[in-house]
């Protein structure tokens, strides 16, 4: 068991098929596979306990009732929605259609009793993650210098031109460590770095483990030259704060974080892909290039407020309300212009025009890069409320439980998709770090044997201690 719930959460981060062929069978397909082995492994584990009546769900029913609403608002907006099928699945790349999300609660539910009977496991997934993160990690790193390695088998292959590579990931977009964009790989690294702090400031790994992966992870975190996960690292870094104050131990991962920006700096010398990176900007980092997106997915969340587009809605409602006359005119593929809407697919949109020819266009984007505007397009506001109140009831118990520190993975999560988007490649470590934290704060015992070590409530948990330990006894 113990195995099991360290493979499953490395492997839900780092799994690919380097034989696919297309970016949602090579990077996004085999992490879902993984997450929904992981689900299973988890209800597996469960089925005795439940049948023993072992398991106290009464403090998750708030979370399960506003997550199945989240899912029944999903299903009305796929029926609702002008390409259904489209809508169920979501695009292949983002990989977070209804099917996912189902997987996703499952998950974030069972790992919360799971956790609740057996905390002991919790070490062995938090180490899974921190695995993942290290091999993402090394992954970025000789991207670097060679961007053609995208390990595939493909890898180092690009079409004529010299770019995109075959497997059609471009430039740009390196370095993409196990993922398909920077940015995902940048989301991942930030989480896993927030999770070593943690680990650091709680004494859940020693200083001699945690600065040198924290050192290693940053270092491929800034070298994925993307501000959105820098942003959401220290947004990570500012519950902490206020949780743990070690000041000790807070030195020392200020220098390590210091250290590592610094061998970025002097990597940056030598490396291929040096982008004459600018520190990040508030400004550019979180308009340059959205505000038109941003625009466009507030027109279509006006045109079905209530229920959406369908999962991954942007890429659905953009053809419908894009300015084909003026600002949108370069995605079609013809002068003329849509009358009518026949299909949505990954890419691209055909559509007839007023002679009733049949034409192609090119979806600008499948996200609107704002979670709050890609959540209302895609399940509209009966299914983005109940989403995101579902998501504040499992921070809210990891908050008031001895991992708190948990919470701060989340945050980190949030603040990212302020300006980014989710996805089947990265959103369930989110969740896992919430349901991990729901899961210990729901603990029948805490300390001793029944806690990792390191996860004792510290100061702004222990007002919260007779919740947690049915003996009332106080601990060290």
């Amino acid at each position: 068991m113990l195995i099991l719930s360290f493979l499953l959460p490395f492997l839900s981060l780092v799994l690919i098929n380097p034989l696919g062929a297309s970016r949602g069978w090579i990077w996004t397909e085999p992490k879902v596979w993984a997450v929904a082995v992981w689900v299973a492994f988890t209800w597996l584990s469960l089925l005795y306990p439940l049948l023993k009546q072992q398991v106290n769900l009464g403090p998750l029913k708030r979370f399960a009732l506003l997550y199945g609403l989240f899912l029944l608002a999903g299903l009305l907006s796929v029926w609702l929605s002008p390409f259904p099928l489209r809508a169920f699945l979501g695009q292949s790349t983002m990989g977070d259609g209804w099917n996912y999300w189902l997987a996703v609660g499952a998950l974030a539910l069972g790992n919360s009793l799971l956790l609740a009977i057996q905390p002991r496991l919790f070490r062995a997934q938090l180490l899974g993650v921190i695995a993942g993160g290290m091999v993402m990690a090394i992954a970025v790193l000789p991207q670097m210098f060679n961007w053609t390695l995208d390990y595939t088998a493909t890898m180092g292959q690009t079409f004529p031109g010299n770019e995109p590579l075959l497997s059609t990931i471009f430039r740009g977009q390196m370095p993409i460590g196990l993922t398909s964009h920077r940015g995902h790989a940048g989301l991942v690294l930030a989480c896993v770095s927030v999770l070593l702090v943690a680990a650091r400031l709680t004494g859940l790994l020693r200083p001699k483990i945690a600065l040198p992966l924290l050192f290693t992870a940053g270092l491929a975190l800034w070298c994925t030259y993307t501000r959105g996960p820098y942003l959401a690292f220290f947004a990570g870094l500012t519950p902490l704060v206020f949780l743990h104050r070690s000041w000790r131990a807070w030195g020392q991962v200020a220098w390590v974080i210091l250290a590592s920006y610094g061998a970025f700096l002097g990597l940056g010398h030598f490396a291929e892909l040096n982008r004459d990176f600018q520190p990040p900007g508030l400004n550019e980092g979180f308009a340059s290039g959205r505000l038109r997106l941003w625009s466009l997915a507030w027109e279509g969340i006006k045109a079905r407020p209530l229920v959406g587009w369908g999962f991954d809605g942007f890429g659905l409602a953009f053809p419908y309300v894009a300015d084909f006359t003026h600002l949108e005119a370069g995605y079609l593929k013809s002068t003329s212009k849509p009358t009518h809407i026949t299909e949505v697919s990954d890419y691209a949109f055909e559509y007839k025009d007023i002679n009733d020819q049949t034409h192609t266009g090119v979806l600008a984007t499948n996200k609107a890069h704002n979670l709050l505007l890609d959540g209302l397009l895609s399940v509209g506001v009966l299914g983005f409320v109940p989403y995101l109140l579902a998501f504040g009831a499992l921070l809210q118990l990891t908050l008031r439980g001895p991992a708190a520190a948990l919470g701060a993975v989340g945050i980190a999560y949030l603040v990212y998709t302020l300006t980014w988007f989710e996805s089947a490649q990265f959103s369930h470590l989110a969740w896992w770090a919430l349901s991990a934290g729901a899961g210990l704060a729901l603990a029948q015992k805490v300390g001793g044997d029944y806690v990792p070590q390191g996860l004792q409530p510290n100061r702004a948990t222990r007002r919260h201690q007779h919740h947690l330990d049915p003996s009332g006894s106080p601990h060290p």
